[in-house]
C-alpha cells in the first residue's frame, strides 16, 4: 500500500448519517445517490467519513456518514445538525489539514484489513492523530471496474507530533 502525507482544502460534504456496524454504509450509497440525483446536488466525489473507534464503541453505536464532497460555495436545502440521527441528511466540513493518505486497490470487503495496514504505517510520519478523523474517499465504484480495481483512497488527519 502507498501511503503519503497530502495537504488537502477545506472539504465541504452533504451526507446522510448511518449508525451501526461501519459495514451498512455500502447500503446506504444508493440512498443517497437517489437524493443526489432527484435534488441535482452538483456531486465532486464520494466518501465515507468514520466518527468511533470500533475497537472501543460497541457496533451498534459506531457513527459514521455516506457524503458527496460538493463546493465549498453550495449551500443545500438541509440542516448541519451536529449529531444527526441515522439516515438523517446534513452538511459537515473537514477544515484544511494534513492527512496521512493510503491507496488501497482491491474488493471493498477487505477494506478492515486495508485500514490495520494503513494504520501501522502512521507512525512513520512523527504525527498523532488529530480528532478531525478519517475517512475513505472512492475514487471508481463497482458499476465502472471489477472488484479486484476498486480504487480507495484511505484518509485519516494529523497534527505534529509535540
Amino acid at each position: 500500500m502507498k501511503v503519503e502525507i497530502k495537504s488537502m482544502p477545506t472539504l465541504r460534504l452533504f451526507c446522510m448519517r448511518v449508525v451501526g456496524p461501519y459495514s451498512l454504509i455500502g447500503d446506504r450509497f444508493p440512498i443517497l445517490a437517489q437524493k443526489v440525483e432527484e435534488e441535482q446536488i452538483p456531486a465532486q466525489g464520494w466518501l465515507a467519513p468514520f466518527y468511533d473507534d470500533p475497537s472501543t464503541t460497541p457496533a451498534e453505536q459506531l457513527r459514521s456518514d455516506v457524503a458527496v464532497l460538493v463546493p465549498l460555495d453550495w449551500d443545500g436545502n438541509v440542516g448541519s445538525n451536529p449529531e444527526p440521527v441515522d439516515g438523517e441528511f446534513h452538511i459537515k466540513a473537514f477544515p484544511a489539514t494534513d492527512y496521512v493518505v493510503g491507496t488501497y486497490i482491491g474488493p471493498y470487503e477487505n477494506l478492515p484489513a486495508a485500514w490495520q495496514e494503513f494504520m501501522s504505517e502512521i507512525p512513520r510520519f512523527q504525527r498523532k492523530l488529530s480528532p478531525i478523523g478519517c475517512f475513505e474517499m472512492y475514487m471508481n465504484h463497482p458499476g465502472m471496474v471489477p472488484p479486484e480495481e476498486l480504487w480507495t483512497d484511505l484518509y485519516f488527519a494529523v497534527e505534529p507530533a509535540e
